[in-house]
């Protein structure tokens, strides 16, 4: 497995990349990360962070992140997703998205998530939710 480092992001940078964009399920804490691109002199304004935490798992990456990408599911994670998305009103200057989960094994489920997912941007979009979506899922592309 890969562990992303500052020094893999420096030598990316020094060698002809605008920038790095990192997704992470949170478990991995960008604070560190982040310090040490600074000394490296380029700044985090090249460094770009998506944090899409799982359901179940910890979030530790909330002190330093770009974007929030949660999952809606069809059913049965409203009171987690309710809590994540309290959680990441704190957070200043964060994008924040609600994606809904697509099943590969049922047009029902992805319907009711894409529309949960809806819903709750058209209730919450006052407070900076809007809405994503992997298009290449929705596609039919792999």
């Amino acid at each position: 497995m890969l562990q992303i480092n500052a020094y893999l992001i420096h030598c990316l940078l020094t060698n002809g990349w605008d920038g790095v964009a990192i997704e992470t399920n949170g478990t991995f804490n960008t604070c560190p990360l982040v310090y040490e691109t600074r000394t490296y002199g380029w700044g985090e304004h090249r460094l770009w962070i998506t944090v899409s935490p799982k359901e179940g798992g910890t979030w530790i990456s909330k002190t330093y992140v770009n974007e929030v990408k949660l999952v809606v599911e069809d059913e049965s994670n409203d009171g987690w997703l309710m809590e994540r998305m309290l959680e990441t009103e704190e957070l200043d200057h964060v994008q924040r998205f609600l994606q809904p989960c697509f099943y590969a094994e049922s047009t029902e489920r992805t319907n009711r998530a894409r529309q949960k997912a809806i819903d709750l941007v058209m209730e919450f979009a006052h407070r900076g939710w809007r809405l994503s979506f992997q298009a290449h899922r929705f596609l039919g592309l792999q």
